[in-house]
């Protein structure tokens, strides 16, 4: 006996993402295009010994991929969503972030970009809930899913007076 059960399910919140980020992607000013592109090269230029050349150059558009573990500040200002010119693979959201972050570290600005399920689904949260400020601090990681694949996943990072809040609170 066979039997097939056609199934439809409606991802609504997926559905007003995609609507949302084509809105706003579509938006996107030639403007902001051209300042995240000049901001790199001004990073780029401003590098004061070969060493410093080489390693802006690596940061001038950073992948999440290549940012992990480091902890980072975003202002809902500094993020850019753009359409994605990857196709033609099950692993390709057609939607990416481009921001530029605060490096908590050394108190550069780098310019990251990610384009992964997770990623814009959580950076778009984020920005929903206003939580793209001064107040949080956050770190990609990545995480390996049962398929093998690595997933880059936006993480907060506990601040100092949190830690000792939590620390306090323990007593």
């Amino acid at each position: 006996m066979s039997s097939e059960v056609a199934q439809k399910v409606t991802f609504t919140a997926v559905a007003n993402l995609m609507t949302r980020l084509s809105d706003v992607a579509e938006s996107t000013s030639e403007e902001t295009h051209k300042y995240d592109i000049l901001s790199i090269m001004e990073n780029i230029l401003n590098a004061e010994t070969p060493e410093e050349l080489w390693e802006r150059q690596q940061a001038g558009g950073l992948s999440s991929k290549d940012y992990i573990n480091k902890p980072f500040q975003l202002l809902s200002d500094n993020l850019t969503w753009r359409k994605s010119t990857l196709t033609g693979s099950d692993t390709t959201f057609p939607f990416y972030a481009m921001c530029r972050v605060n490096d908590v570290e050394s108190g550069e600005e780098k310019v990251v970009n990610g384009g992964g399920f997770s990623f814009v689904s959580v950076l778009s949260k984020l920005q929903e809930f206003g939580m793209l400020d001064e107040k949080h601090t956050y770190q990609l990681v990545e995480k390996q899913t049962s398929a093998g694949y690595n997933v880059v996943l936006i993480m907060p990072v506990a601040t100092a007076a949190s830690a000792k809040r939590a620390g306090n609170a323990k007593s």
